[in-house]
């Protein structure tokens, strides 16, 4: 082999070295803490920026292909609670995920508790979900694709108060 053809094929392993690196080191990164605390911070910041309400998680990771999350709350404008779930196991299909598609094949919902109250402001879950301010003019047809396979619920409670004051 002449010393062009080696140095031609040293450059073209190292690059594939750097192009098998970047997505395997990019995925460990969001299975540590540090990772997933980012993407929980933006996706959090995203939701509670469109909100009247806000919704709260307490600790995320990746493990293996799963998202888990524990602690999720979420709260009316005026801090009440709403709902809260101690776990969510998802094992979403990744690469529908890139291409702007959620499939979850499997959805696990520990201990859910919703704590729906009607009083003279509404129905709470109505204000925590309500948007923080006017909707945006359409800039065109927009289409959410979502697929659920298999949603499991283990442990829940479901508490419905009406007329009752604050």
């Amino acid at each position: 082999m002449t010393p062009r053809r080696k140095r031609a094929l040293r450059w073209l392993l190292a690059a594939l070295a750097v192009l098998l690196a970047l997505p395997s080191g990019a995925w460990l990164f969001l299975c540590s803490e540090a990772g997933a605390a980012l993407v929980l911070g933006r996706a959090l910041g995203a939701i509670n920026a469109d909100l009247a309400g806000s919704v709260t998680v307490r600790k995320a990771r990746l493990e293996g292909g799963r998202i888990l999350l524990e602690g999720l709350r979420l709260l009316t404008p005026e801090g009440e609670l709403v709902a809260e779930i101690a776990r969510v196991e998802a094992e979403p299909r990744w690469l529908a995920l890139a291409g702007g598609k959620i499939d979850l094949p499997r959805l696990k919902v520990l201990q859910p508790r919703l704590l729906l109250k009607t009083d003279e402001r509404g129905l709470n879950l109505s204000r925590a979900l309500a948007s923080r301010g006017p909707a945006p003019a359409p800039s065109g047809p927009t289409r959410a694709e979502v697929d659920l396979g298999a949603v499991e619920l283990v442990e829940g409670t479901f508490d419905y108060r009406f007329g009752e004051e604050r």
